[in-house]
Protein backbone atom coordinates (compact mmCIF):
# COMPACT_ATOMS: atom_id res chain seq x y z
CA UNK A 1 0.00 0.00 0.00
CA UNK A 2 2.84 2.58 0.88
CA UNK A 3 4.31 2.01 -2.58
CA UNK A 4 0.63 2.74 -4.19
CA UNK A 5 0.38 6.03 -2.30
CA UNK A 6 3.60 7.00 -3.22
CA UNK A 7 3.06 6.41 -6.93
CA UNK A 8 -0.76 8.00 -6.78
CA UNK A 9 0.63 10.86 -4.69
CA UNK A 10 2.99 11.95 -7.59
CA UNK A 11 0.02 11.82 -9.79
CA UNK A 12 -1.79 14.29 -7.63
CA UNK A 13 -3.00 18.10 -8.20
CA UNK A 14 -0.73 20.86 -6.45
CA UNK A 15 -0.39 21.23 -2.62
CA UNK A 16 -2.05 17.64 -2.25
CA UNK A 17 -1.53 14.50 -0.98
CA UNK A 18 -2.87 10.48 -0.05
CA UNK A 19 -3.05 9.76 3.17
CA UNK A 20 -3.87 6.50 5.14
CA UNK A 21 -5.63 6.86 8.07
CA UNK A 22 -3.44 6.15 11.28
CA UNK A 23 -4.10 3.49 13.65
CA UNK A 24 -6.73 4.87 16.19
CA UNK A 25 -8.90 5.37 12.51
CA UNK A 26 -7.64 3.04 10.22
CA UNK A 27 -11.15 0.55 10.91
CA UNK A 28 -13.64 3.36 11.24
CA UNK A 29 -14.02 4.62 7.87
CA UNK A 30 -15.28 1.28 5.72
CA UNK A 31 -16.44 3.37 3.03
CA UNK A 32 -12.87 4.66 1.32
CA UNK A 33 -9.57 2.90 2.30
CA UNK A 34 -7.61 6.31 2.34
CA UNK A 35 -8.04 10.64 1.86
CA UNK A 36 -6.72 13.48 0.36
CA UNK A 37 -5.15 15.88 2.11
CA UNK A 38 -4.70 19.61 1.47
CA UNK A 39 -0.39 20.31 2.13
CA UNK A 40 -1.50 24.33 2.52
CA UNK A 41 -4.64 24.09 3.98
CA UNK A 42 -5.23 20.82 6.10
CA UNK A 43 -8.35 20.41 4.15
CA UNK A 44 -9.80 16.32 3.79
CA UNK A 45 -11.55 14.68 1.06
CA UNK A 46 -12.38 11.21 0.29
CA UNK A 47 -12.30 9.56 -3.04
CA UNK A 48 -14.76 10.98 -5.20
CA UNK A 49 -16.87 14.06 -3.25
CA UNK A 50 -14.66 16.92 -3.38
CA UNK A 51 -11.38 15.08 -4.23
CA UNK A 52 -8.55 17.00 -5.76
CA UNK A 53 -9.00 16.02 -9.50
CA UNK A 54 -12.86 16.79 -8.92
CA UNK A 55 -12.15 20.21 -7.66
CA UNK A 56 -9.46 20.44 -10.83
CA UNK A 57 -12.27 19.77 -13.12
CA UNK A 58 -15.08 21.68 -11.58
CA UNK A 59 -12.13 24.85 -11.83
CA UNK A 60 -11.41 23.73 -15.67
CA UNK A 61 -15.10 23.00 -16.52
CA UNK A 62 -17.10 25.69 -14.75
CA UNK A 63 -17.61 29.15 -15.34
CA UNK A 64 -19.83 31.24 -12.84
CA UNK A 65 -22.84 33.07 -14.33
CA UNK A 66 -24.06 36.48 -12.83
CA UNK A 67 -27.47 34.60 -12.02
CA UNK A 68 -25.77 31.09 -10.31
CA UNK A 69 -26.80 30.72 -6.44
CA UNK A 70 -24.30 28.54 -4.75
CA UNK A 71 -25.62 27.08 -1.80
CA UNK A 72 -22.22 26.44 0.47
CA UNK A 73 -21.90 24.58 3.99
CA UNK A 74 -20.20 21.72 6.21
CA UNK A 75 -21.93 18.82 5.72
CA UNK A 76 -24.88 19.11 7.52
CA UNK A 77 -25.27 21.99 8.51
CA UNK A 78 -28.84 22.67 6.65
CA UNK A 79 -27.70 22.39 3.41
CA UNK A 80 -30.80 20.56 1.78
CA UNK A 81 -32.59 23.15 3.87
CA UNK A 82 -31.20 26.19 2.17
CA UNK A 83 -31.18 24.57 -1.01
CA UNK A 84 -34.59 23.75 -1.14
CA UNK A 85 -35.61 27.66 0.27
CA UNK A 86 -33.19 29.33 -2.21
CA UNK A 87 -34.53 27.38 -4.85
CA UNK A 88 -38.21 28.27 -4.19
CA UNK A 89 -37.28 31.86 -3.89
CA UNK A 90 -35.69 31.89 -7.10
CA UNK A 91 -38.29 30.49 -8.62
CA UNK A 92 -41.78 31.52 -7.13
CA UNK A 93 -43.34 33.11 -10.09
CA UNK A 94 -42.38 29.74 -11.83
CA UNK A 95 -44.48 26.14 -11.96
CA UNK A 96 -42.76 23.74 -9.22
CA UNK A 97 -40.42 22.07 -10.93
CA UNK A 98 -40.83 17.93 -9.62
CA UNK A 99 -37.49 17.06 -10.45
CA UNK A 100 -35.37 16.01 -7.49
CA UNK A 101 -33.80 18.60 -5.76
CA UNK A 102 -29.99 16.91 -6.40
CA UNK A 103 -31.36 17.21 -10.49
CA UNK A 104 -32.53 20.67 -9.79
CA UNK A 105 -29.38 21.42 -7.16
CA UNK A 106 -26.48 19.69 -8.11
CA UNK A 107 -23.67 18.56 -5.80
CA UNK A 108 -20.86 19.70 -8.08
CA UNK A 109 -18.17 17.96 -5.80
CA UNK A 110 -19.69 14.12 -6.45
CA UNK A 111 -18.33 11.50 -8.65
CA UNK A 112 -19.13 8.21 -6.91
CA UNK A 113 -21.81 5.39 -8.51
CA UNK A 114 -24.62 5.12 -8.26
CA UNK A 115 -24.79 9.11 -8.01
CA UNK A 116 -25.02 11.39 -10.73
CA UNK A 117 -21.85 12.90 -11.40
CA UNK A 118 -22.80 16.71 -10.80
CA UNK A 119 -20.65 18.40 -13.44
CA UNK A 120 -22.27 15.98 -15.66
CA UNK A 121 -25.85 18.20 -14.86
CA UNK A 122 -23.94 21.08 -14.95
CA UNK A 123 -25.00 21.63 -19.16
CA UNK A 124 -28.40 20.59 -18.36
CA UNK A 125 -29.31 23.54 -16.03
CA UNK A 126 -31.37 26.59 -16.82
CA UNK A 127 -30.32 30.04 -15.47
CA UNK A 128 -30.81 30.85 -12.64
CA UNK A 129 -28.37 27.94 -11.73
CA UNK A 130 -28.29 26.78 -8.10
CA UNK A 131 -25.47 24.41 -7.25
CA UNK A 132 -24.22 23.08 -4.11
CA UNK A 133 -20.69 22.52 -2.66
CA UNK A 134 -18.92 21.52 0.41
CA UNK A 135 -15.54 22.36 0.48
CA UNK A 136 -14.12 25.55 1.51
CA UNK A 137 -14.25 28.74 -0.60
CA UNK A 138 -10.27 28.38 -1.19
CA UNK A 139 -10.98 25.15 -3.44
CA UNK A 140 -14.02 26.73 -4.81
CA UNK A 141 -13.48 27.63 -8.99
CA UNK A 142 -12.48 31.47 -8.90
CA UNK A 143 -14.74 33.94 -9.41
CA UNK A 144 -17.50 32.43 -7.72
CA UNK A 145 -17.81 34.69 -4.93
CA UNK A 146 -17.02 38.15 -7.46
CA UNK A 147 -19.45 36.66 -10.70
CA UNK A 148 -22.37 35.47 -8.61
CA UNK A 149 -24.25 34.52 -5.24
CA UNK A 150 -22.85 32.77 -2.42
CA UNK A 151 -25.33 31.84 0.55
CA UNK A 152 -23.31 30.08 3.18
CA UNK A 153 -25.08 28.13 5.93
CA UNK A 154 -23.72 27.26 8.85
CA UNK A 155 -24.93 25.16 12.02
CA UNK A 156 -23.23 25.09 15.72
CA UNK A 157 -19.82 22.54 15.87
CA UNK A 158 -21.86 20.14 18.60
CA UNK A 159 -25.31 19.65 16.72
CA UNK A 160 -23.66 19.56 13.50
CA UNK A 161 -20.91 17.03 14.90
CA UNK A 162 -23.89 14.86 16.34
CA UNK A 163 -25.92 14.85 13.13
CA UNK A 164 -22.70 14.15 10.88
CA UNK A 165 -22.16 11.16 12.38
CA UNK A 166 -25.36 9.92 11.98
CA UNK A 167 -24.86 10.49 8.49
CA UNK A 168 -21.75 9.15 8.40
CA UNK A 169 -22.81 5.87 9.46
CA UNK A 170 -26.05 5.65 8.14
CA UNK A 171 -24.03 6.46 4.23
CA UNK A 172 -22.47 3.69 2.48
CA UNK A 173 -19.95 6.01 1.25
CA UNK A 174 -18.65 7.10 4.27
CA UNK A 175 -18.99 3.61 6.10
CA UNK A 176 -18.18 4.96 9.56
CA UNK A 177 -18.46 2.13 11.94
CA UNK A 178 -17.57 3.19 15.06
CA UNK A 179 -18.94 4.88 17.96
CA UNK A 180 -20.28 8.74 18.69
CA UNK A 181 -16.81 8.75 20.88
CA UNK A 182 -14.97 7.49 18.00
CA UNK A 183 -16.48 10.12 15.45
CA UNK A 184 -16.37 13.21 17.97
CA UNK A 185 -12.66 12.44 18.01
CA UNK A 186 -12.33 12.39 14.31
CA UNK A 187 -14.41 15.63 14.07
CA UNK A 188 -12.09 17.63 16.62
CA UNK A 189 -9.01 16.37 14.53
CA UNK A 190 -10.57 17.67 11.21
CA UNK A 191 -10.64 13.78 10.08
CA UNK A 192 -14.04 14.00 8.53
CA UNK A 193 -14.47 14.55 5.00
CA UNK A 194 -14.78 18.51 3.92
CA UNK A 195 -12.93 18.84 7.14
CA UNK A 196 -11.47 20.53 8.92
CA UNK A 197 -14.82 22.28 10.36
CA UNK A 198 -12.99 25.35 11.57
CA UNK A 199 -11.05 26.21 8.31
CA UNK A 200 -14.28 25.22 6.31
CA UNK A 201 -16.30 27.64 8.05
CA UNK A 202 -13.71 30.71 8.69
CA UNK A 203 -13.45 30.61 4.75
CA UNK A 204 -16.54 32.06 4.31
CA UNK A 205 -16.94 34.05 7.58
CA UNK A 206 -14.08 36.37 6.43
CA UNK A 207 -16.07 37.30 3.76
CA UNK A 208 -19.37 37.64 5.28
CA UNK A 209 -19.33 42.03 4.66
CA UNK A 210 -18.37 40.43 0.50
CA UNK A 211 -22.41 41.80 -1.19
CA UNK A 212 -22.33 38.49 -2.99
CA UNK A 213 -22.13 36.56 0.03
CA UNK A 214 -25.31 35.40 2.51
CA UNK A 215 -24.08 33.75 5.67
CA UNK A 216 -26.80 32.84 7.65
CA UNK A 217 -26.93 29.72 10.29
CA UNK A 218 -29.18 26.75 10.49
CA UNK A 219 -30.50 28.10 14.07
CA UNK A 220 -31.80 31.69 12.44
CA UNK A 221 -33.87 29.28 10.17
CA UNK A 222 -35.00 27.33 13.69
CA UNK A 223 -35.90 30.65 15.15
CA UNK A 224 -37.83 32.35 12.71
CA UNK A 225 -38.32 30.76 9.18
CA UNK A 226 -39.86 33.71 8.21
CA UNK A 227 -37.42 36.22 8.69
CA UNK A 228 -35.33 33.66 7.24
CA UNK A 229 -36.73 33.40 3.55
CA UNK A 230 -37.45 37.17 3.47
CA UNK A 231 -33.65 37.39 4.23
CA UNK A 232 -32.83 35.19 1.49
CA UNK A 233 -35.54 36.80 -1.02
CA UNK A 234 -33.95 40.19 -0.32
CA UNK A 235 -30.46 38.64 -0.82
CA UNK A 236 -31.50 37.23 -4.13
CA UNK A 237 -33.47 40.09 -5.45
CA UNK A 238 -36.64 38.66 -4.86
CA UNK A 239 -39.48 40.92 -3.30
CA UNK A 240 -41.69 38.48 -1.69
CA UNK A 241 -45.08 38.83 -0.88
CA UNK A 242 -46.25 37.45 3.26
CA UNK A 243 -48.69 34.83 1.42
CA UNK A 244 -45.43 33.98 -1.00
CA UNK A 245 -43.34 33.84 2.63
CA UNK A 246 -45.54 31.89 4.02
CA UNK A 247 -46.14 29.26 1.50
CA UNK A 248 -42.49 28.55 1.00
CA UNK A 249 -42.57 28.03 4.75
CA UNK A 250 -45.23 25.60 4.65
CA UNK A 251 -43.10 23.90 1.98
CA UNK A 252 -39.59 23.66 4.27
CA UNK A 253 -41.17 22.80 7.66
CA UNK A 254 -39.13 19.42 8.96
CA UNK A 255 -42.34 17.73 8.89
CA UNK A 256 -42.91 18.40 4.66
CA UNK A 257 -38.84 18.47 3.99
CA UNK A 258 -38.58 14.82 5.24
CA UNK A 259 -41.71 13.49 3.63
CA UNK A 260 -40.98 15.41 0.48
CA UNK A 261 -39.37 12.46 -2.46
CA UNK A 262 -37.76 15.35 -4.13
CA UNK A 263 -35.77 16.40 -1.26
CA UNK A 264 -35.81 13.25 1.27
CA UNK A 265 -33.29 11.40 -0.30
CA UNK A 266 -35.57 8.36 0.01
CA UNK A 267 -34.21 6.87 -3.34
CA UNK A 268 -30.77 6.52 -1.55
CA UNK A 269 -32.41 3.43 -0.25
CA UNK A 270 -33.62 2.34 -4.05
CA UNK A 271 -29.87 3.13 -4.96
CA UNK A 272 -28.58 0.70 -1.55
CA UNK A 273 -26.52 3.83 -0.75
CA UNK A 274 -28.39 3.63 2.81
CA UNK A 275 -27.29 1.47 5.82
CA UNK A 276 -31.06 0.44 6.43
CA UNK A 277 -30.52 -0.05 10.68
CA UNK A 278 -29.51 3.81 10.48
CA UNK A 279 -31.10 7.10 10.83
CA UNK A 280 -32.98 8.36 8.12
CA UNK A 281 -31.83 11.80 5.90
CA UNK A 282 -33.79 13.60 8.00
CA UNK A 283 -33.45 12.45 11.52
CA UNK A 284 -34.45 15.47 14.02
CA UNK A 285 -34.31 18.84 12.69
CA UNK A 286 -33.31 20.52 16.00
CA UNK A 287 -31.81 22.71 17.64
CA UNK A 288 -29.90 21.25 21.15
CA UNK A 289 -29.45 17.24 20.41
CA UNK A 290 -26.09 17.68 21.04
CA UNK A 291 -27.46 17.68 24.73
CA UNK A 292 -28.17 14.10 24.33
CA UNK A 293 -25.30 12.65 23.48
CA UNK A 294 -22.45 14.66 25.12
CA UNK A 295 -20.88 13.56 28.09
CA UNK A 296 -19.08 16.55 30.19
CA UNK A 297 -16.06 15.56 29.15
CA UNK A 298 -16.88 16.13 25.54
CA UNK A 299 -18.61 19.48 26.24
CA UNK A 300 -15.49 20.82 28.07
CA UNK A 301 -13.26 19.73 25.27
CA UNK A 302 -15.36 21.20 22.73
CA UNK A 303 -15.92 24.49 24.66
CA UNK A 304 -12.16 24.48 25.14
CA UNK A 305 -11.79 23.84 21.02
CA UNK A 306 -14.08 26.36 20.41
CA UNK A 307 -12.56 28.96 22.02
CA UNK A 308 -9.46 28.69 20.89
CA UNK A 309 -10.41 28.32 17.40
CA UNK A 310 -12.74 31.03 17.08
CA UNK A 311 -10.95 33.59 18.87
CA UNK A 312 -10.36 36.69 17.84
CA UNK A 313 -13.00 36.17 14.69
CA UNK A 314 -16.20 37.56 16.07
CA UNK A 315 -17.92 33.80 14.88
CA UNK A 316 -20.68 33.42 17.22
CA UNK A 317 -23.20 30.11 17.78
CA UNK A 318 -26.69 29.20 19.38
CA UNK A 319 -26.47 26.23 21.03
CA UNK A 320 -30.08 25.96 22.63
CA UNK A 321 -33.06 27.70 21.21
Amino acid sequence: MEDSVKILNSQLPENWELKQFDSSSSNLWKGFPYFYRHTEYGYMSRPGLGDPFILQSCKADFVPHSSDVNITSFPKAGTTWMQEIAYLVDHMDLEYDESPLDVRCPFLEVRLHPLPAGLDILPTLSYPRHLKWHSALDLLPSGILENSKVIHIARNPKDLCVSYYHFARMNKHFGFVGSFNDFFDCFIKGEVPFGPFWENILSFWRQRDHPNLLFITYEELQDNLERSISKVGEFLGRELTVDQIADIASRVTFDAMSTNPLVNHSHWDKLGLRVSTEATFFRKGKVGDWMEHFSEEQNEIMNRWIEVKSADTGLKFQYTL
